[in-house]
């Protein structure tokens, strides 16, 4: 059974309220560990696993591996935070990034958080460690960037990640970080500067759900053609239709570029098991083209990006159609 229908996307803003203590005024280690505990605990839904938060001593990394004492002496040298402030989304407020751990079934679970502010006095959290990853430190020293003199972090990963070994060959991994709007990208001082012609986005689940996107001639006009499908199952697939305006696919295609999209490896394999493939699919006006397939769900923090972005136009699709098929129920098929 195949299901159509016609979806018309334009530009919309919307935010997450949660009133908090000001960044500000946070001057302590225990008023750090108080903000998070009072962002997640009271809450609308509290979330009771961040009650025994605390800040990270930034020695974890050193039962992890065997290193020689020669080893261990410089990475010790490496500046690292537990807590800072900087202007993250330029809005001229302070945000706040915490690294910390809790304890959950008696395991050390780590996190790396950014709380940003937003025009109504409240704060998004976006998380810094991906879940599959919690069981490894991150640490993080605060930077900013050259030339255009915006904050940025350096991450220490003590995750074995097998796509981004240290130089050194040492067991951990270093990104350098910032925000692009509200997305977290690596910095790249050499973005791409290409034109597009077609972008496809495939979504392949551990259940066998297959999503596909694509968004088609690119390079014409103030709005694209955009198709979804979703397969469930053999003989079951949803098929959604319709146009999505360049307002919005411009920060696409903008963060496509920044990840150096060109010079990308072809592969990316999981470090863990995954419950996601994702494969990125790009034709440009000049006829070259370029594919992704990340078995890691994330192979950077820019692709990772990408993938929120698609996120959002499948999750606003589907209300979509959601709303559409509620107002043919109340309407009928004249609506």
């Amino acid at each position: 059974m195949i299901r159509k229908l016609l979806i018309v996307i334009f530009s919309f803003s919307s935010s997450i309220l949660l009133a908090q203590k000001q960044v500000e005024k946070l001057h302590s280690d225990e008023d750090a560990v108080k903000f998070v505990k009072d962002y997640f605990l009271k809450s609308d839904n509290p979330d009771y696993s961040w009650k025994n938060f605390q800040l990270v001593d930034g020695d974890e990394w050193k039962g992890l591996y065997n290193l020689s004492q020669n080893i261990i002496d410089s990475i010790s040298k490496q500046p690292a935070h537990k807590w800072q402030t900087a202007d993250f989304n330029f809005d001229k407020k302070e945000d706040l990034v915490v690294a910390g751990k809790k304890i959950i079934g008696g395991n050390v679970v780590y996190s790396m958080s950014i709380f940003l502010s937003d025009s109504n006095g409240g704060y998004k959290w976006v998380p810094v460690v991906p879940e599959e990853y919690q069981n490894y430190p991150y640490y993080f020293s605060l930077l900013m960037f050259p030339k255009i003199a915006v904050p940025g972090l350096r991450l220490v990963k003590w995750f074995p990640d097998i796509n981004n070994q240290s130089s050194n060959g040492n067991p951990y991994s270093i990104d350098t970080i910032g925000f692009a709007q509200e997305y977290l990208v690596n910095y790249n001082s050499h973005p791409d500067s290409a034109i597009f012609k077609d972008v496809k986005f495939e979504s392949l689940n551990f259940d066998g759900q297959r999503t596909i996107v694509e968004l088609s001639d690119l390079d014409k006009g103030t709005s694209s053609p955009f198709r979804v499908v979703v397969y469930n199952k053999p003989g079951d697939s949803t098929v959604a239709n319709g146009k999505i305006t360049m307002d919005i696919y411009a920060q696409l295609l903008s963060t496509i570029n920044y990840s150096g999209f060109k010079n990308l490896p072809d592969q990316f394999q999981a470090n863990v098991n995954t419950p996601q493939t994702f494969i990125l699919d790009v034709n440009y006006a000049d006829g070259t083209k370029k594919k992704v397939t990340d078995y890691s769900a994330g192979g950077t923090y820019t692709l990772e990006a990408i993938y929120q972005w698609f996120g959002w136009l499948l999750d606003y699709t589907n209300q979509s159609i959601q709303q559409r098929r509620l107002e043919r129920k109340r309407f009928g098929d004249t609506f």
